[in-house]
């Protein structure tokens, strides 16, 4: 049960975290919604309220990890400039959109790799 709450959690935060990355701030007012449901997920696993808090603010400071990685973060660029373009997107073609940018990223290694490049 705590491995699905998590990932439920980290999928609330990631527009959160993504802001702040992309910002450098937090906009509270705007994920409160996802807040609110990450605070009743985590309350399930951690029914004191003090270890709620502690639980909601690690997986939130992982979910700023998750987002700020090298390999991670271009993907986000990729889906928010689709939804930028499109205003909405359905599952499959947010994977998609997701898989395409994956591809680019392990050719440019590529590339960086075979000319000698870090």
């Amino acid at each position: 049960m705590r491995r699905i709450v998590e990932r439920e959690i980290l999928i609330d935060f990631a527009g959160l975290a993504a802001g702040h990355y992309a910002e450098g701030r937090h906009n509270w007012r705007g994920a409160s919604s996802d807040i609110g449901d990450a605070v009743k997920l985590a309350c399930h696993v951690c029914p004191d309220p003090e270890e709620a808090e502690a639980y909601i603010r690690w997986l939130l400071i992982r979910a700023k990890k998750m987002i700020a990685a090298p390999h991670v973060w271009p993907l986000v660029e990729a889906l928010a400039q689709a939804l930028v373009k499109h205003k909405r997107l359905n599952a499959r073609r947010a994977r998609q959109i997701v898989k395409a940018a994956q591809e680019a990223l392990l050719q440019e290694h590529l590339q960086r790799v075979r000319s000698g490049s870090p």
